[in-house]
């Protein structure tokens, strides 16, 4: 049995990866056996508290649940498994203490450790240009969470160079001893043909040319806003709101900023 991790790394196409394999499912159903967050949210959250505490129980807890996954799976059915979840390597930096994706080498070390006998594991990392990315974490941060910092803070902040934590992910599987865990990684830029962030997943599943013809290509989400929309969430952020006042007001600043597009 073969199994795909798309494990991350967040703000590098994943959303739209995600949303394109759930348009698709019809379609690709007969080939590849799909999964996302949707439907898997107790193994997710089960990464990402580990990213945070670091402790025995919630690596256990993790354990448990990837082992439920793995269990669901029939052995005998030939169709890859496809899982794509960026929760996989844990929190994104800047996140409950997370600084970094160091805790995805442990996550992912652990899932290949425990695989079913003879199944083959492709772990698969989306990448991006450090400054590009290191914007696009500190908007969501801005828009999702009270983030208080400025962008200049935050690019000063601790610097989470992608590759690096990726290799570390490599030469965690390979401590493990399993010949058969590979490590693919690509870069967000690079993807520019009509599947864009999908395209590399593709091409690992080897689909018939039939089947990429029935295919909608994904649509780019989570746009960035403009400065000037982001200087207002910031500071409704440091404003001194209610929780509730404070996220229908940060809600109507971004409806607004998206009908305007």
């Amino acid at each position: 049995m073969r199994i795909v991790l798309h494990a991350g790394f967040h703000k590098t196409g994943t959303t739209s990866v995600q949303r394109f394999l759930r348009g698709n499912r019809a379609v690709l159903r007969r080939h590849v056996r799909v999964f996302t967050r949707e439907g898997q949210e107790p193994l997710c959250e089960a990464a990402r508290a580990f990213s945070v505490t670091r402790d025995a129980l919630d690596r256990a807890l993790l354990a448990a649940e990837w082992g439920r996954f793995v269990a669901a799976l029939d052995v005998s059915d030939p169709r890859p498994v496809l899982m794509s979840s960026e929760d996989l390597s844990g929190h994104m930096p800047g996140r409950h203490g997370v600084m970094r994706y160091d805790a995805a080498a442990l996550i992912l070390g652990d899932l290949a450790a425990t695989l079913p006998k003879g199944a083959a594991l492709t772990v698969a990392l989306s990448l991006r240009e450090t400054g590009a990315w290191r914007r696009s974490c500190w908007a969501q941060h801005v828009r999702a969470t009270r983030h208080l910092g400025g962008l200049a803070e935050y690019l000063s902040g601790p610097r989470t160079d992608l590759a690096v934590d990726a290799q570390a992910v490599q030469e965690a599987l390979d401590a493990r001893g399993r010949v058969v865990t590979q490590v693919v990684t690509w870069a967000l830029e690079d993807q520019r043909g009509p599947f864009g962030p999908a395209a590399p997943l593709l091409e690992m599943l080897d689909l018939p040319a039939r089947v990429l013809a029935r295919l909608t290509p994904p649509v780019h989400v989570n746009a960035s806003l403009p400065d000037a929309v982001m200087a207002e969430l910031l500071a409704l952020n440091r404003s001194d709101l209610d929780p509730v006042t404070w996220a229908r007001a940060k809600r109507a600043v971004i409806d607004a900023a998206q009908r305007a597009h």
